[in-house]
């Protein structure tokens, strides 16, 4: 064999053993790609890979459960019934702002967020209820925090003074009196802070170091036994009840009962929506469950105030206390039926 046929002849050895090592590569990756199709194809039909679309059903399936099934449900859960519910969302799309998202709608992000205000849930146990994200369910509840803020044109109740006609035993003896400050600290530290706290002529504040909290159809000595006496009996009447309005607030939305882990500007906001939802409820729900579980003479969460001190660090002018002294020496002639 002459030199030239045998190169020739080796040239084409080293081309058979690269094919077929080509061939073994080739076939090596293809079953690499076959196995990972296959796993791919195994955990598709396990249903382990996300997918929004695969989710919605069981998204939608709980929201149906809170706002749709029946009205005890919505309560229960939301605090108001299905058709108070579908006015309030109708009221945050229109007037609020809020608007549906690729995957959550305006339903669903209303009801996340009044969970969150009724039960107090944390995020964690919102995101497993709702099937969503953290960041979506944060996201959402500021969304509609926004919107509810914005509602407060229609649902933020400007108070009224006492008028002339008003016939209620609790607030008829105050007229003109626009509210009461139950509690001496709070009325302290709102008039030392630095904005201070507007008062439109003076306070009509009970008479220090007199026997406030007394019966008036008791017996001997817990019946009022003088005009101040019983000027401060009618004035815990009424202050008590302000402070079952905010006991309502508060059994009403959880979230008011104990301490949070959102920023004092977001409490602050929060405590408004509260309240502009609450007076939307009572706007729509002419029996309010909540409510009726309340009673008017409920007093167990007030203190026996006969030996507090009251505040003394606003005292009223003379011309407030000789106001007050007529008008518990009338008060008191009235009840006593003197002429």
């Amino acid at each position: 064999m002459s030199e030239i046929s045998r190169r020739i002849a080796e040239i084409f050895l080293l081309i058979e053993e690269i094919v077929l090592d080509s061939v073994f590569i080739v076939n090596m990756f293809a079953s690499i790609i076959r196995k990972r199709a296959q796993r791919r194809l195994i955990h598709r039909k396990q249903g382990t890979k996300y997918k929004m679309a695969d989710r919605i059903p069981k998204q939608i399936e709980h929201s149906d459960d809170l706002i749709l099934h029946n009205d005890t449900n919505c309560l229960d859960n939301l605090r108001m019934t299905r058709g108070a519910f579908a006015k309030l969302c109708y009221l945050l799309k229109h007037v609020g702002g809020l608007r549906d998202s690729r995957y959550v709608s305006i339903n669903e992000k209303a009801a996340l967020y009044l969970s969150v205000l009724a039960h107090h849930k944390k995020n964690r146990i919102v995101r497993f209820d709702f099937k969503r994200s953290g960041q979506t369910i944060s996201r959402h509840f500021h969304d509609v925090l926004n919107a509810v803020l914005r509602l407060h044109n229609l649902l933020l109740v400007n108070p009224e003074p006492v008028d002339d006609n008003y016939t209620n035993p609790r607030w008829s003896s105050f007229k003109g009196c626009l509210g009461f400050a139950a509690d001496c600290r709070v009325l302290h530290d709102a008039i030392h802070r630095p904005n201070g706290l507007k008062i439109l002529q003076g306070f009509l504040t009970p008479y220090k170091g007199v026997r406030y909290h007394l019966d008036e159809w008791g017996e001997g000595n817990s019946i009022p036994q003088n005009p101040k006496e019983y000027f401060n009996m009618t004035h815990s009447k009424a202050h008590n009840v302000i402070e079952r309005a905010f006991g309502l607030l508060k059994k009403r939305w959880a979230i008011l009962r104990s301490q949070t882990f959102y920023d004092i500007k977001v409490q602050n906001r929060m405590i408004m929506a509260c309240v502009l939802l609450h007076n939307f409820i009572r706007l729509e729900l002419h029996v309010d469950p909540i409510e009726e579980l309340s009673s008017d003479d409920d007093e167990d969460d007030h203190e026996d105030n006969e030996n507090v001190d009251f505040i003394d660090t606003v005292e009223p002018s003379q011309f407030w206390t000789n106001w007050r002294d007529n008008l518990a020496q009338s008060m008191f002639n009235e009840w006593r039926g003197v002429g």
